[in-house]
C-alpha cells in the first residue's frame, strides 16, 4: 500500500469498513477535526439492523452547521433523540448475545450529553478500539507526500465473513453496519470478523 497516511473525519458508531481501517496498524492516521463539515460525510449518522431491516439513525445537529469546521459542530438537544437511539439499540439487539455485556456501557456514553458531535463521536469509536485492542498511530500536524482521504469510494469493501445476526430469520445477511451490530451479535470476537479492503487506485 502505497500511502503514508489516512486522514479521516471521526464517524459516530463507525461501520466495520472504518475498523478495518484503523485495525491496520501500519497506516498512520490523522483525525481532520478542523475539516469543514459536510453532511455527505455522513459523521453523525450510523446503520444498525432491526426487525424491519436497515435502520438509520441521525444525531441532530444546532445550525448553522456548513459553515463550520468538524470539531465546532454541536449537537442540538431540542427533542430526546437519545432516547430514541437507545430504544431502537435494544430493539434490535435486545436478543443478542452480548447485549447484557456492553449496553449499559453505550447507555452511559449517551448519558454524558456531549456538546460537540466530534467529542461524542471520538467516544465511540475509543470505547470500540478499547474493548477489541485496536492500538493506533495517531499523527497530528505533519505533511505527507501521499495521503488519502477515508471515504466509501476510495476504500472499497473486500469479501466479508458472514455472521449470525438477530434478526437472520427475517432478512439475508447484511454486512458493513456499524460497528454496534458487530459488537452485540460477536462480542470481542467481531476484531476477527471486520472485512477486508482495497484502495481503487490499487484496483486501477
Amino acid at each position: 500500500m502505497d500511502i503514508q497516511c489516512v486522514k479521516i473525519v471521526p464517524p459516530v458508531f463507525g461501520n466495520a469498513l472504518f475498523f478495518s481501517v484503523l485495525n491496520q496498524a501500519d497506516l498512520p492516521v490523522q483525525w481532520e477535526m478542523g475539516k469543514r463539515f459536510d453532511k455527505h460525510l455522513k459523521v453523525n449518522r450510523y446503520k444498525i439492523l432491526s426487525a424491519n431491516g436497515v435502520q438509520v439513525l441521525s444525531i441532530p445537529l444546532e445550525s448553522p452547521k456548513n459553515e463550520l469546521p468538524f470539531k465546532d459542530v454541536k449537537i442540538a438537544y431540542h427533542e430526546n433523540w437519545m432516547a430514541k437511539h437507545l430504544h431502537a439499540i435494544r430493539s434490535a439487539y435486545g436478543n443478542s448475545p452480548y447485549f447484557e455485556f456492553y449496553y449499559e456501557d453505550i447507555v452511559s456514553i449517551f448519558d454524558r450529553k456531549w456538546m460537540y458531535l466530534l467529542d461524542f463521536n471520538m467516544a465511540t469509536i475509543q470505547y470500540i478500539m478499547d474493548k477489541i485492542k485496536i492500538e493506533i498511530n495517531v499523527v497530528e500536524d505533519q505533511e505527507f507526500q501521499r495521503t488519502i482521504e477515508f471515504n466509501e469510494q476510495e476504500f472499497i469493501l473486500g469479501e466479508q465473513r458472514p455472521y449470525l445476526q438477530v434478526w437472520t430469520d427475517k432478512h439475508p445477511f447484511v454486512g458493513n453496519l456499524s460497528i454496534l451490530d458487530y459488537l452485540f451479535c460477536l462480542g470481542k470476537d467481531m476484531k476477527t470478523y471486520l472485512p477486508n479492503f482495497k484502495l481503487l487506485n490499487e484496483l486501477e
